[in-house]
């Protein structure tokens, strides 16, 4: 705690009594305990937080910053948002600290490294803060409704508009809005660890840019039902095929840190990735240890990008998902929406870049290609009707 002026006093307990009880208690021991693991008056103990051989795993609130500042085009971010993608090894797995981590090179240091990606729940929102839909739709709170004189809450929430404040009619920037939000889905449910989505995401909830709503019993808390069923835009669609194809692919269920044989960075060519401070392009391959993968890439910059795609003996690249296209086209799957029929039409179409080894990205989009066998070129002779 602070002496009121902002001067730390006293020091947090390397091996805290009450952590240790809660960790080796048999009713909880089978429970899935996890740390918001900062304070409100500085202390941050991500990465370090006293978990009693891994029983606990840390609300990773560094994965958050970073791919919300990526994500909306911000210098800098590219070398940490791909180490998030891979569930922050430089968080869970060194046991180095930066200089500027207090705990982790003082108190902290036995608690940190030799962790595993499920250490990490990644997260993009939580219960307090912006929504994923005011996430892309308010630059600053409007936390008026609070009657404290829109001064509670955060004032640090590293969002973006897309160009106008709030309510808009404007068609693009409407659009601009679902891209985003289905770029930071993708980036949230492609990334190793252990995902959390927030109740009222998965349909695009607003609470009209306020961002502490604990007062409040009333429509800015409460689930909609009939808009989560409507889904206008598509977007709670793309959230369940997101959510079923991470499960369904062992790339992106790792339990271990992916290595130089697992993982391959790409910029606009193979193997030439970006790291520079203004680079707005991560791209990727991740295999499966079979001979199949996935090829993912991000261009949260404002000018579209024509990449070339790596060659893989006997494949080629078949596209899953573009945050560019239209609903449902921007994630392909057969379901009550897409019939198997539109499905295999839409990923012929598909075919006729990525099977040459090419593919373009729109501006702030997000694109995942999956490797099937070059026989599939096949597949671009359209079905009969």
């Amino acid at each position: 705690m602070t002496n009121g002026s902002g001067v730390p006093t006293g020091t947090p307990l390397a091996d805290p009594p009450l952590i240790e009880m809660i960790s080796e208690d048999p009713v909880l021991r089978n429970t899935k305990l996890i740390a918001e693991a900062w304070d409100c008056d500085g202390l941050n103990q991500v990465g370090a937080f006293p978990h009693y051989g891994g029983r606990w795993a840390e609300w990773n609130g560094r994965f958050r910053d970073t791919v919300r500042n990526f994500i909306k085009g911000m210098d800098g971010w590219a070398g940490p948002f791909a180490s998030a993608l891979c569930g922050s090894p430089d968080l869970y797995a060194s046991t180095q600290a930066p200089e500027t981590d207090w705990w982790s090179t003082n108190s902290g240091r036995r608690w940190r490294g030799n962790r595993t990606p499920t250490a990490s729940i990644n997260f993009i929102t939580a219960h307090d803060g912006f929504t994923l839909a005011d996430l892309v739709a308010y630059n600053d709170k409007h936390n008026q409704a609070n009657g404290e004189g829109n001064q509670d809450g955060e004032n640090h929430n590293n969002s973006w508009n897309c160009g106008e404040e709030g309510d808009t009619q404007k068609w693009n920037v409407k659009r601009l809005r679902q891209r985003q939000m289905r770029n930071l889905c993708v980036a949230l449910l492609v990334a190793h660890g252990v995902p959390m989505i927030t109740m009222g995401d998965e349909y695009a909830h607003t609470k009209r840019g306020n961002n502490n709503t604990y007062c409040h019993d009333d429509p800015l808390n409460w689930f909609n039902w009939e808009e989560s069923e409507a889904d206008e835009g598509g977007f709670q669609r793309f959230m369940r095929c997101m959510v079923n194809f991470r499960r369904s692919r062992p790339e992106l269920l790792r339990s271990t840190f992916v290595g130089a044989k697992d993982v391959q960075w790409h910029g606009e060519l193979p193997d030439s990735p970006d790291w520079s401070e203004a680079s707005r392009l991560v791209a990727c391959t991740i295999n499966d240890g079979a001979g199949n993968g996935l090829y993912v890439a991000f261009n949260t910059g404002h000018t579209a990008r024509a990449l070339k795609l790596p060659k893989w003996p006997g494949k080629v690249w078949q596209r899953v998902a573009d945050t560019s296209q239209l609903a449902p086209f921007d994630f392909l799957a057969a379901d009550e929406v897409m019939s198997p029929k539109e499905l295999a039409r839409a990923q012929a179409a598909s075919l006729m870049w990525s099977a040459d080894h090419h593919a373009a990205m729109l501006p702030w989009s997000a694109l995942i290609l999956e490797s099937v066998p070059e026989s599939a070129v096949e597949a671009m002779k359209a079905p009969e009707p």
